[in-house]
């Protein structure tokens, strides 16, 4: 599914209800992850490789856009896992399409089988579907590095 939020600002985030967390912490939650068991650099790429899971800025200063900006200028590859879409300019969101967890999902399992992160960077997540979706990617591939270990 979708939500949408119209207005000037950021939509107000509402508690999730099947996890302790709320949108809004989960949103803030910015991690740099190191996943030994997926580390790699692609030999095509030739460069570390790092993801971006978080939402697209249609204005260009922040979400994947942003960080695919810093990840090509520290010498990586950027991959993104686009977690929303916003109507958005340099004043304010003016709308926001979340993900599904299909899409999220698919991607994640997409990059992996070629392109595996050196690290990962997570930002706006945006809804319970991606929390969910990257929450159970993560954990599995923790479970694997633990058993690679």
């Amino acid at each position: 599914g979708h939500a949408a939020h119209r207005g000037r600002g950021a939509a107000r985030p509402t508690p999730l209800a099947s996890t302790s967390q709320s949108i809004t912490s989960a949103s803030r939650m910015y991690a740099l992850l190191s996943l030994p068991a997926i580390v790699g650099t692609s030999a095509d790429v030739g460069r570390p490789i790092v993801w971006s899971i978080a939402g697209s800025d249609s204005g260009g200063g922040a979400g994947v856009q942003a960080d695919l900006l810093t990840c090509h200028s520290l010498g990586a590859h950027g991959c993104t896992v686009v977690t929303a879409l916003t109507a958005q300019n340099s004043v304010g969101v003016r709308h926001v399409e979340l993900a599904s967890g299909d899409s999220v999902r698919a991607t994640l399992h997409a990059l992996a089988a070629d392109l595996p992160p050196r690290a990962i960077k997570i930002g706006m997540l945006g809804g319970e579907a991606s929390v969910l979706e990257v929450g159970a990617f993560l954990a599995a591939a923790e479970a694997a590095t633990e058993e690679a270990g």
